[in-house]
Order: C-alpha cells, then sequence, then structure tokens
C-alpha cells in the first residue's frame, strides 16, 4: 500500500499569496483613506476653532482684528509691525501664556529668530495632513482671507499705502505714523472691520483656510513663482493684476522650470508674519498657482492661492463659524480680468466667497 503526503503544491502557494497580495492591495488605500478623513475631521475642527476664536474676539473688541497689527512698547516707543491676526488671537484658542510670553520680549516677525512666537510651531494651527516636517520658522497650515483682492504692499508713496483694499475682513492698511519721541517713521496703522461690514452676510463670507507648508521641492501647492511682471509692482494703488498670468505658471503639478521659484521657506512657515504667505485671495481656485511680484517685501504685489493636502480642495472657516470643503473646481469666474474694489465680484463663486459687501449671494 501506497504512503500518501498532503500539503500545498507550489501552484496552490504562489495563487494564495497572490490573493493574499490582491487584499492588502485593496485594503491599504482603504486605511490611509480612513486615516485622513481622521485628519481632515481634525483640521476641520481647529479651523472651527479660530472661527469660534475670531467671534470671541469680535465680543470683546467689537471688531476683528487687522491683517496686520502693530506692538509698541509704551516705555520705549519701539513698535513692531506685520503680526497675524493669529497672533492676535491667540488668547482666544487657549494660547493666552505664550502670547504673554511673547509680550515681554516682542520681536519682528519678519526676522523672527529665536522669538518667543516666530519659533513655535503651535498644533492648534498645523493641520495632521501636513507631511513636511521642515525644522522652519512657526510652520502654520491656516491662512488668513483678504478677499478677492491680491496683496497690497507699498512702493514708498502715500498713494500706494492707501491703496483700497476693502475686499476682505482682514484689512491691510498702511499710512504714516511717526511715534511720539521716536526719529523712527512706522509706514503702517491699522484697519478693522466688525460684524456689520459682511453685508453679504456671515454665511457668504469666508474667514480662513490652508495653506500646504513648503516641502522644498517644485510643487504647486508649497511653492509659488516669482517676479511675475503682471502680478508685480504697482505704484499710484492700482489694480492691474492679471490672474490668467499667474495661472499660466502651472507645469504640470509644479511651475515652469523657466521661473524663479520660491520653494525652501515662507509658505507654511512664519505665522506670526502678516505678509503675503499667511493670506490669501479668493481669485485663483484653492490648490492654484502662488505668484509675487518680486521678493518677500512691502514693495511687491501677490497674489497667493489656498492649498491643502486634502483630496480635491481645501476647508475654509465661513462667517458664521462653520467649516465648510471648497473644491479646486469651485467656479472662479473669468482669470483674465483684473480685481475690482466694489460690486460683483470677476471670481466667480470664490471671488463672491471672498468679498464680503459686493451684494453676492453664494452657494456651495
Amino acid at each position: 500500500m501506497s504512503k500518501r503526503f498532503t500539503g500545498f503544491t507550489l501552484v496552490e502557494l504562489l495563487v494564495v499569496i497572490a490573493i493574499i497580495g490582491v487584499l492588502i492591495a485593496l485594503l491599504l488605500p482603504a486605511v490611509q483613506a480612513a486615516r485622513e478623513a481622521a485628519r481632515r475631521m481634525q483640521c476641520t475642527n481647529q479651523l472651527k476653532q479660530l472661527g469660534l476664536a475670531l467671534h470671541n474676539y469680535h465680543d470683546t473688541h467689537n471688531s476683528f482684528p487687522a491683517g496686520n497689527s502693530r506692538i509698541v512698547n509704551t516705555a520705549t516707543n519701539q513698535a513692531w509691525d506685520h503680526f497675524t491676526p493669529f497672533l492676535v488671537l491667540m488668547p482666544f484658542y487657549e494660547h493666552q501664556a505664550v502670547y504673554e510670553l511673547g509680550l515681554s520680549n516682542p520681536k519682528d516677525p519678519q526676522n523672527n529668530a529665536g522669538a518667543p512666537w516666530g519659533d513655535r510651531t503651535l498644533a492648534a494651527l498645523l493641520c495632521p495632513s501636513e507631511s513636511f516636517a521642515m525644522n522652519a520658522w512657526g510652520r502654520a497650515s491656516y491662512i488668513f482671507s483678504l478677499g478677492d483682492w491680491p496683496d497690497k504692499t507699498n512702493d514708498g508713496t502715500d498713494a500706494a499705502m492707501a491703496a483700497p483694499n476693502n475686499r476682505g475682513v482682514f484689512v491691510l492698511g498702511y499710512g504714516i505714523n511717526d511715534l511720539p519721541n521716536s526719529t523712527t517713521t512706522i509706514r503702517f496703522y491699522e484697519k478693522w472691520r466688525g460684524m456689520n461690514s459682511l453685508t453679504d452676510g456671515t454665511t457668504n463670507t469666508i474667514l480662513f483656510s490652508e495653506r500646504c507648508v513648503s516641502s522644498r521641492r517644485n510643487t504647486i501647492r508649497g511653492a509659488y513663482a516669482l517676479n511675475i511682471s503682471e502680478v508685480g509692482d504697482v505704484v499710484g494703488g492700482g489694480n492691474a493684476v492679471i490672474p490668467k498670468s499667474c495661472a499660466d505658471t502651472r507645469e504640470g503639478n509644479g511651475y515652469k522650470t523657466t521661473l524663479t521659484i520660491q520653494k525652501d521657506e515662507h509658505f507654511g512657515t512664519r505665522w506670526a508674519d502678516g505678509q503675503a504667505p499667511s493670506s490669501f485671495a479668493t481669485i485663483l481656485p484653492p490648490n492654484s498657482p502662488s505668484c509675487m511680484g518680486g521678493g518677500l517685501d512691502y514693495r511687491r504685489r501677490s497674489l497667493m492661492s489656498a492649498s491643502s493636502y486634502h483630496s480635491g480642495g481645501v476647508n475654509g472657516t465661513i462667517g458664521d463659524g462653520s467649516v465648510r470643503f471648497i473644491s479646486e473646481t469651485i467656479n472662479s469666474g473669468d482669470n483674465t480680468l483684473v480685481p475690482v474694489t466694489s460690486g460683483k465680484s470677476p471670481y466667480g463663486v470664490w471671488g463672491a466667497l471672498g468679498s464680503m459687501n459686493g451684494r453676492e449671494s453664494v452657494s456651495l
């Protein structure tokens, strides 16, 4: 009688391994999607907290903070400018201690190495979907809205510094302010707006959104193009910005290699600094190119877009405190048109969501 041996043949073993491999391949995307859903939910909650902080600030001060704020040492009359709403709001999103620590030794947010605020990366300002752990000044994932108006910078003239900037909640204002007993002239003043300025309705106006931290690579979401002439120096406060010139800098998932690309810093860093990388315009849709007319300073025009690592769009905090997901395919109107200072936005639903008094209603 012959003896029988039981077991798997090589073919059967390979089939089993193949089936297991297919199951793993099917399972991993589902696991990753579930993790991203959880990260996106946490990001949504953090943006909601910022909206709540802004409402509490408004209840206390009867206004929103300026897009740029100044801190003045009344004993020495020394002033530090360009601080973002995120810094002013710190006591209202449970960072009172860090806020007061910085007040004891404030520094210029443009050059904030070692500053109490600028070097810190606050978990409340960093979306968990952010995958780049750069050792850079104050990383953050959130930005404030300038409405459907590009960042206006000054060229040293009063006319340029007083240029219209009335489309978003957080205003960047410029003027001449001589500090008493000081030989230094500070070219800056604050402007504020309140709930009564949102005549389009709080549910139709965006306050905050997202910006990817720089990946140190040429990517649309984490870098920006420099020296774009149509987004360049503006004399006398004009609005000669052509969004299409910025949109056309795209080449695949990055910028045209013939351009100068800023990819090493600024995006998603320096959260305390109120200059261009801390804000966005509702002109080009989310995850579009961002452009600067020159270097990062207050003599340039910029057009910065919202961006995130969420699939298909960005989260945005709306004026009523809610958070909505805004698709990168949102209607953004005609990008060959220049910005307007009043009336209906030329940039579709996205532009209308940015303008607080354009007499538009939007539906997402």
